[in-house]
């Protein structure tokens, strides 16, 4: 009976000892809808990139082609990670007072949306770092080239 429970004992705290060796990774962190929106300027912009979660992305825009496509695994991981923070950036940058016909980029990823006119001085780089990703994707879309 004795070593009927030492064995007992042993295989309890031997599956015990393996679940405490086991780590829990965290899910990967989905891509949200995403709208990108490009308006002003002397020529009247209106730009747009709408990207759906599932990386399915669309471009009207005179500066960077019209054009719809599908993400690489890829391009979502990286967009993805992009938006890392978006939450904490404020709702607008704008332009210094006096400033005329310029542009304001205004981008929204799931539900915050951030106006940014491209005159603000002290934009952040989560900012700035996902526009570029996202100018970068839709150029690839349409094979329009960086002006």
């Amino acid at each position: 009976m004795g070593l009927r429970v030492l064995l007992l004992l042993l295989l309890a705290t031997s599956g015990l000892l393996a679940g405490c060796s086991r780590t829990v990774e965290p899910g990967p962190t989905r891509l949200k809808d995403i709208a990108y929106h490009r308006t002003g300027g002397l020529m009247g912009a209106h730009d747009r990139i709408d990207i759906a979660p599932d990386g399915a992305i669309a471009v009207t825009s005179w500066w960077l082609g019209t054009g719809v496509g599908k993400m690489t695994d890829e391009q979502v991981g990286d967009l993805t990670r992009a938006f890392a923070g978006w939450e904490t950036l404020a709702n607008t940058y704008p332009a210094p007072p006096r400033v005329a016909g310029r542009f304001v980029i205004e981008i929204r990823h799931g539900e915050k949306t951030v106006a940014v006119s491209d005159a603000a001085r002290n934009v952040p780089f989560l900012f700035t770092h996902a526009r570029e990703r996202m100018e970068s994707l839709a150029r690839t879309i349409t094979g329009t080239k960086k002006r």
